[in-house]
């Protein structure tokens, strides 16, 4: 696990926000390069990175025990516990439906896509993210105003590029 500044399970920041970001990842290269991206745009969030869906899962339940909202951004291709299994177990919890999940992908694969949304993930986001994108989707499911950034509330320009739009949904 990796936290980045913030005051870690408790869920608030020094700049005050009340949701954590927690990332699951097993490619350091990617957790690395996603981290720099929230970093670099002054993510003032606490961000939790774990390589293991069952990590994460055990975290996301003490924080919700802790009244901590969560973002998850989510692999879908993980060792052992699967990010769909993740997914479903997220939704399953009377947590879940409040939980914001985004699926990371580095694959165009239709079928993990529409299996991401069957499953109840908020968006899909192409990897490497762009953090404009992010916030951008995040906003239009209502939580924009918990992303704050360390000079204010992120803006972000209309990006059209790395988003899969709910539209490819299977249900």
């Amino acid at each position: 696990m990796v936290e980045t500044p913030g005051t870690g399970l408790g869920g608030v920041s020094a700049a005050g926000a009340d949701l954590s970001v927690v990332l699951v990842e097993d490619s350091a290269d990617d957790t690395e390069l996603t981290l720099r991206t929230l970093q670099r745009h002054g993510l003032a969030n606490d961000v939790m990175a774990f390589e293991s869906a069952a990590l994460a899962l055990g975290w996301l339940r003490r924080a919700q025990a802790k009244e901590t909202m969560a973002i998850v951004l989510l692999d879908l291709h993980l060792p052992g516990m699967s990010g769909f299994d993740l997914l479903e177990a997220i939704r399953v919890e009377p947590w879940g439906r409040e939980t914001i999940v985004v699926v990371l992908t580095s694959a165009n694969a239709f079928d993990d896509i529409a299996t991401a949304y069957r499953l109840g993930a908020d968006a899909v986001l192409f990897k490497p993210i762009a953090f404009a994108e992010l916030v951008e989707r995040v906003a239009e499911l209502g939580f924009g105003w918990r992303l704050v950034a360390r000079h204010g509330v992120g803006q972000t320009g209309r990006a059209s590029h790395g988003m899969v739009p709910a539209s490819v949904e299977s249900r």
